[in-house]
């Protein structure tokens, strides 16, 4: 039997999701970019924050790492916060991961997911990845296309993953379009990605939370700012939630991780709040500054401002200059003049970022 050489010489191939996927790029950066404002974690700690952070990390007990990792207790907690039973969660290295059990326990040849476009890019790989088909629809801006997604469901759609709000442009979906997409196909999974949930005006998880066919995946990266612990979670019905227990081992999330995450949400809540207060002033001064200056920010509700400017290039190189760091997107055609900036939940950094950006309008 022949079945061929790879160019490698070797006989070896991954099979054809893997071969046609490509590996997640996180962008580099240059040594001379001391703010970061490109990627959408804290880049700032205070020193109030970074205090609680060592306190927590020098209560570990040993057991933590001699032992095998038990997710019980932060289940419990997270069951208690959102007034569930704690088999309708499930602790994940990571809301990626979380995403990628959600997808993959419902997913396979022959079925479909709908996402919108552009998303979280992991979300159609880790669809590819089952060997179903993605349908995108197109969302850059305007109202969310709650009925051309429903339009394009058929037999063979099992998840609708949406992203609210919505990475990269930081728009919102109105509580109303979720639930009518639920309860329009309640064959399907929807998995509603609320990473950013905590900037918003509005955390519409206990809404979500009635309906049986929607599943919440939520994060501790972003607002809780630990995105090194990796630990995410997924909310729904019980019946899911053991569906993507299956789809894995059961030790995905290490035990100094499960603790560190389950103090930080017992006591750092008031840093937080702190936080995201901060984090929203500076968003909507961000985006009045944009429009003063020439460019469109897109509305937000995210950490996050997504802007068009004419001369993207040039003022993205401005502030880099600067020392500021920025996330472009050259591979996507329908993105190529907008600039995505995250607001640093920091006084002196906010500031330093709206002199360089009024700086960058006027050379």
């Amino acid at each position: 039997m022949n079945i061929g050489v790879s160019p490698s010489g070797s006989s070896l191939r991954p099979r054809g999701e893997v071969a046609e996927g490509v590996s997640y790029a996180i962008p580099g950066r240059s040594e001379s970019i001391d703010l970061p404002l490109g990627n959408t974690e804290r880049v700032i700690v205070s020193a109030k924050e970074q205090k609680a952070f060592r306190e927590i990390v020098s209560q570990l007990d040993v057991g933590t790492i001699i032992s095998y990792p038990k997710a019980c207790g932060l289940q419990q907690h997270l069951a208690e916060r959102f007034n569930i039973g704690p088999e309708q969660v499930l602790v994940t290295a990571g809301a990626d991961e979380a995403l990628e059990r959600a997808i993959g326990c419902v997913l396979e040849p022959g079925r479909e997911l709908i996402a919108t476009s552009p998303t979280f890019e992991m979300i159609p790989v880790y669809a590819r990845l089952t060997g179903g088909a993605v349908h995108q629809i197109p969302w850059l801006e305007g109202s969310f296309p709650a009925g051309e997604i429903l339009d394009a469901v058929t037999e063979r759609t099992t998840v609708i993953s949406v992203v609210t709000p919505a990475n990269p442009t930081g728009a919102s979906i109105a509580l109303a379009d979720l639930q009518r997409i639920a309860r329009a196909a309640p064959q399907v999974l929807v998995v509603v990605d609320l990473a950013y949930v905590e900037f918003a005006d509005v955390d519409i998880t206990p809404d979500l939370l009635v309906e049986p066919n929607i599943l919440i995946v939520r994060s501790l990266s972003k607002a809780w700012g630990m995105p090194g612990v990796r630990v995410g979670y997924a909310l729904g019905r019980a019946e899911v939630i053991d569906w993507m227990s299956r789809t894995s081992g059961p030790y995905s999330v290490s035990g100094p991780s499960l603790a560190i995450a389950q103090a930080r949400l017992q006591h750092g809540g008031e840093n937080v709040r702190n936080f995201v207060r901060t984090v929203r002033a500076e968003r909507e001064h961000l985006i009045e500054l944009i429009d003063e200056l020439g460019g469109e920010a897109m509305p937000s509700q995210a950490n996050f401002v997504l802007t068009r400017f004419e001369n993207v290039a040039a003022v993205s190189d401005h502030l880099a200059g600067c020392g500021i760091g920025t996330r472009r997107f050259p591979a996507n055609p329908d993105l190529q003049d907008f600039l995505r900036i995250t607001c640093p939940g920091d006084e002196k950094a906010f500031q330093r970022l709206t002199g360089a950006l009024k700086a960058a309008r006027t050379t």
